[in-house]
């Protein structure tokens, strides 16, 4: 938004400001293209380009004969400059001097400067036409009839000729490139000041600035932020600040209004207009945002830039536009226009970095609102008082002047005093002018729309008489209000009405609103909706969610076009009005947690009804019967209800795709007619406990996509399921009854999730299951499977397979698990074998079991090695759960299983996310002793370290923390922390420096599902310097007066007994990590290199391979293989840390 003020005609610097406004190009090139084209011109549009001067110059060809291109004499008249280059054979060519006749008639016209060039031509030459001038005119005059024409053409080259240029008899080309590249440099940045002069209250403001824009740190790429409300000028500001600098930089672009677009046309367009601005290019390819990316990084990083980003309102912009200062070159600044502050901060704007918008002080609005009111500075005689009103009411915003201005312009002292007072408007929305009309009751006819969402922090308290007048409002939305004295009219016109937390009992008497189409009341203290009303045909929706006295609903024979009725949430309605069932265009029907609603119309005839939701209804024992054509039906929820079984009317249902019966306690058995419904996807039946068989046919439905029959009492699977070739999802868990899968079911080849879990019967898998090929995710704990079938191994997509708690699974199925193919589209993320006590070691033969975990989950109890090696992709997060894993190290040792794990990684050779990479390292594994290399420890939560600043972008961070849990529960007796994966309890640490808390932060949840988890334990962290350089860099900007920075991490826990004991931190400088990047493969990281590695702590040196004999876990058995895991696990995490760092920043 520009704030410029139009003046009258006689004003000079009206006719500037229209002349600005319609300059297209900073200068218009006029040469000969035979003489200078591929030289002095070529050299001279290059370095205007380059100084981000809008430069006109034609490479076309012009054939000889044909009038000069109206394209030429266009752009002459919107050029603020012309650069006339005369050369030898220039007045040769008809067509140069034409473009010298529109330059001199612009001259006088438009206020064109022009600025002639004698390249290599003596200027006597040209004011008076000899040598090759004079030679040219006369093979003209030989040629043209028109004698006036080539006059035309002597005058415009004398006047020119004339006038002060460049003579490059005598000078460098370069030289004189450069004058002129300063003159019009200098005449610009005098033109846009003297236009910005007419900008009230800006110029102060761009002043206030300077020291963000310049001073110290001009090679340094600088974001500057400017921020406040919208209306406040931040856009003008940041326009007038462009215009001043913009041409002391290589390339300039203003992308404006960005919250708008990026809405309406996504990010490319604005990355490829950020792009074509500042390289002069109109063709550049995009694809998608991150290409654009890249293509901004690699082309800007070394052109020192000016770019507005104007009204940014979320981080994707940022991130699309301006991500990192990196992207630019030395000395650009990129200026970021918003009203959200926080916006600021997340892209590493500091505070000093950022401007505050202010409002207009009295003086300041009551000038720039008598510009628009009055045309000039001051109010009209007899307006002085009115203009004071205006100003008071428009709060110093100069969008708000401006548009009260040119409204108020012309008009009578009494159209004033209507526009001033809000009940005499036709919408009102701002909450003090909703609220002065309502509690003062000055609201009239004119008033048609009321918007009031938030009035304030408590509620308001408006007058019985509040709408008395307003016999015209179509539209009122408001909320949070009371009426202590009731209400005693409503406007009969309403169309909208959407008042959220109704404070009365009943409407006002005299409501009839005939017209209204949407009633949403949600919250309100309504007992019955209305009494006596008459029909009213347009109402499409009523929504009375939560309104917790409703008892009743109306006669819905007076609506007959409702589409929407919303009742979700009404405890006290017990019944529904027997009318429901006749509503032949009702589309949604949500009675979603009514728990007193004990019955509903004997049967229902809803032939558009598409979506019938009773969740929760726990006291309604019976489902209507369905009578006529309900064809539309397609999701019924009828989940946490009484109802002991459906009508056999259900089969009529034809177009139903979901069914959710879920934790319908009492319910017994489906009929056999929901086999005939043929386009249900989705069955739900979990925890109907009463449940003991399904349909005998139920392979009937082929289209069943998803089949939940968890806690059921069913024993087995009717043989038809081998026909359900569509189904993706299986769920049999808790099935306490089940005892064995069909074999049919190794035909569903659709099938991705089956799970068994605690099927405790269950003691065996279809010896076949490998054919079902898709199958992804796996789940068989807790059951009673002792082997594991041979066709497992033909699960090619198989990502997670849970074998927790399978007690009785042989060591044989070892070799089966290990085959698995290693391909790019079959990743094996998760195996979890808690608490599988009899399978102890894997078979080092097969050695791709897991191709891309890096979450080993549970308790380790007695496993004790794992396969080599691990190969990990992109989205890899390093983080290793190992709890109660006392013995796991005794047979292998974590120093190989770490190394491999590098060594697989690292001949990925490419890093996809390298994001995902700078979040660091963590393990937790058994343990009481912090090792004595974290020379900072503290005894509870938190421990602070002090570093000197300069290195603090230079170095990583390990941390660790001793935690225990005192308290053990089931499970399922705490609150899930973590849904939906009962993870009952977390711990998570947070980072500081200097008092500036980091965002981003890493919780590692567990719990007891499989067993206890016992004795201490630790978790180790390592933070890469990359992490700090991603993440967060505004911790380091405050610097404390000794030179040092304060660094703090906190532990923090959840769940009932989780305590932390202590902590302790150290740092490894980049040094450290450069020193190893030399390398290029890892072979050499062995665990006698590992014993060596050295942590360079305050400029200390203490060695990491210190052997702790301090006795950990339940027994003395466990203490030497601890302490000897506990410290290769601390020297391999460092150079796990390392490694990532090194790989990721090449």
């Amino acid at each position: 938004m520009a704030f410029v003020t139009p003046k009258t005609a006689s004003d000079p610097s009206s006719s500037s400001s229209s002349a600005l406004a319609r300059w297209e190009y900073d200068v218009f090139l006029s040469f000969r293209g035979e003489d200078t084209r591929k030289n002095f011109t070529d050299h001279l549009y290059a370095a205007l380009d380059q100084r981000g001067i809008r430069t006109f110059r034609d490479d076309e060809k012009l054939e000889k004969g044909k009038p000069i291109s109206p394209k030429l004499l266009n752009a002459i008249q919107v050029s603020r400059f012309a650069v006339i280059v005369l050369s030898r054979n220039y007045a040769s060519s008809s067509w140069c001097l034409d473009e010298l006749v529109k330059i001199v008639e612009c001259t006088e016209e438009t206020g064109l400067i022009a600025l002639p060039v004698f390249y290599h031509v003596n200027p006597s030459d040209v004011r008076k036409q000899k040598g090759t001038f004079a030679e040219a005119f006369a093979e003209h005059e030989g040629h043209i009839k028109n004698k006036e024409k080539v006059q035309t053409w002597k005058y415009a080259l004398t006047q020119v000729a004339n006038l002060s240029g460049w003579d490059l008899q005598d000078e460098q080309e370069s030289t004189i490139i450069e004058e002129i590249v300063g003159k019009i440099l200098s005449e610009l940045n005098s033109t846009y000041s003297s236009f910005h002069q007419d900008l009230v209250g800006i110029n102060s403001r761009v002043e206030e600035m300077k020291n963000l824009y310049s001073g110290t740190g001009l090679n340094d790429v600088r974001f500057i932020g400017i921020w406040g409300m919208g209306g406040i000028g931040k856009t003008t500001i940041a326009q007038v600040l462009y215009d001043r600098i913009r041409y002391h930089f290589d390339g300039s672009c203003f992308l404006s209004n960005i919250r708008e677009k990026s809405g309406n046309g996504g990010l490319v367009p604005l990355q490829k207009q950020l792009l074509s601005d500042i390289l002069i290019e109109s063709n550049i390819a995009i694809s998608n945002v991150q290409w654009g990316i890249n293509v901004i990084r690699n082309r800007l990083c070394h052109k020192k830039v000016i770019v507005v980003l104007d009204d940014v309102d979320q981080p994707e912009q940022l991130e699309a536009l301006a991500g990192d200062r990196g992207w630019f070159g030395r000395g650009s600044i990129i200026i970021i226009t918003t009203r959200d502050q926080h916006l600021l901060i997340r892209n590493e704007v500091t505070e000093e970095e950022t401007y505050k918008a202010k409002k207009f002080n009295d003086d300041e609005a009551l000038k720039l609102f008598s510009r628009k009111a009055f045309k000039q500075d001051y109010p009209a005689e007899g307006y002085e008082v009115l203009s004071k009103k205006v100003i008071y009411y428009a709060k110093g915003l100069p969008l708000a002047l401006e548009v009260l201005g040119s409204f108020l312009f012309h008009r009578k002292p009494d159209a004033w005093e209507s526009a001033l007072e809000p009940g005499q408007r036709s919408r009102l929305w701002r909450s003090e002018h909703v609220l002065h009309v309502l509690k003062h009751s000055t609201g009239t006819e004119k008033v048609e729309s009321i918007s009031l969402s938030s009035p304030s922090k408590g509620e308001e308290h408006l007058n019985v008489e509040a709408f008395s007048k307003m016999k015209n409002l179509r539209l009122l939305k408001i909320s949070n209000v009371q009426l202590p004295h009731g209400l005693n009219y409503l406007s009969n016109e309403l169309r909208f009405l959407n008042w959220d937390g109704y404070p009365l009992e009943s409407m006002p008497t005299s409501f009839q609103p005939y017209k209204l189409v949407e009633l949403i009341m949600p919250h309100s203290r309504i007992k019955q909706l209305w009494d006596g009303i008459g029909s009213s045909e347009w109402l499409k929706l009523i929504n009375l969610s939560n309104s917790k006295n409703l008892i009743m609903t109306p006669d819905f024979t007076r609506v007959p076009n409702l589409e929407i009725l919303i009742l979700q949430g009404c405890t006290r309605m017990s019944k529904i009005h027997a009318s429901l069932g006749d509503l032949k265009r009702l589309i949604l029907l949500d009675l979603n947690g009514c728990i007193g609603l004990k019955s509903l119309p004997y049967k229902i005839s809803l032939e558009s009804l598409e979506i019938f939701v009773l969740s929760g209804c726990s006291r309604l024992k019976k489902f209507p019967e369905i009578v006529g054509n309900m064809l539309r039906l397609s999701k019924l929820y009828l989940d946490g209800t009484a109802i002991k079984e459906l009508p056999l009317s259900v089969e009529r249902l034809t177009g139903l795709t979901l069914l959710n019966l879920r934790d319908c306690k009492n319910f017994s058995s489906l009929p056999s007619g929901i086999c005939n419904l043929t386009s249900l996807k989705t069955l739900t039946l979990s925890c109907c406990s009463k449940l003991d068989e399904l349909p005998e046919y139920l392979g009937n439905i082929e289209g069943l996509e998803e089949l939940d029959v968890s806690g059921t009492a069913i024993k087995e699977l009717p043989l038809s399921v081998e026909c359900l070739t569509g189904l993706t999802l299986l769920n049999l868990r808790d099935c306490k009854n089940f005892s064995s899968l069909p074999s049919g079911i190794c035909n569903l080849m659709s099938l991705k999730t089956l799970t068994l879990s605690c099927c405790s019967k269950l003691d065996e898998l279809p010896e076949h299951l490998g054919n079902v090929e898709g199958l992804e995710e796996l789940d068989v704990s807790r059951t009673a499977i002792r082997e594991l079938p041979s066709s497992i191994v033909h699960l090619k997509n198989l990502t997670a397979l849970s074998l927790r708690g399978c007690e009785g699974l042989s060591s044989k199925s070892s070799n089966k698990l290990l085959p698995f193919p290693c391909n790019s589209k079959s990743r094996y993320h998760e195996l979890d074998m808690a608490f599988s006590i009899s399978f102890e070691v894997f078979d080092q033969a097969g050695s791709k079991l897991l191709q891309s975990s890096g979450n080993l989950q549970g308790y380790w109890l007695k496993l004790e090695a794992l396969p080599d090696p691990l190969e990990l992709k992109f989205g890899f997060k390093p983080m290793f759960d190992l709890l109660n894993c006392f013995k796991l190290v005794e047979n292998q040792g974590y120093g190989d299983m770490f190394l491999t794990m590098l060594r697989s990684y690292h001949q990925e050779r490419y890093c996809e996310h390298p994001k995902s990479l700078s979040y660091g390292f963590g393990i937790v594994i058994p343990g009481s002793k912090i090792p004595k290399w974290y020379s900072h420890q503290s005894v509870g939560t938190s421990v602070n370290l002090q570093v000197p600043s300069y290195l603090c972008n230079k170095m990583g961070i390990t941390f660790c923390a001793v935690f225990v849990l005192h308290q053990h529960h089931p499970p399922d007796q705490l609150d899930d922390l973590h849904p939906p994966h009962k993870l009952t309890h977390l711990l998570w640490w947070t980072f500081s420096a200097n008092g500036h808390d980091c965002q981003t932060s890493t919780i590692f949840p567990f719990n007891e599902d499989s067993g206890k988890v016992e004795s201490h334990h630790l978790w180790l962290y390592y933070l890469p310097p990359k992490f700090f350089k991603m993440n967060w860099n505004k911790g380091w900007d405050t610097i404390s007066a000794n030179g040092f920075s304060q660094i703090e991490i906190k532990f923090y826990t959840r769940g009932p007994g989780l305590e932390v004991k202590k902590c302790g931190i150290g740092v490894v400088y980049k040094q450290d990590i450069e020193d190893i990047s030399q390398t290029n493969e890892l072979e050499f990281f062995t665990v006698d290199d590992c014993n060596n590695f050295v942590v360079a702590v305050e400029g200390s040196e203490i060695e990491s391979s210190h052997v702790d004999h301090d006795r950990d876990g339940p027994s003395g058995e466990h203490r030497s293989n601890e302490t000897q895991h506990r410290n290769i696990i601390d020297r391999l995490m460092l150079c796990l840390g390392i490694w990532i760092e090194n790989f990721c920043t090449r």
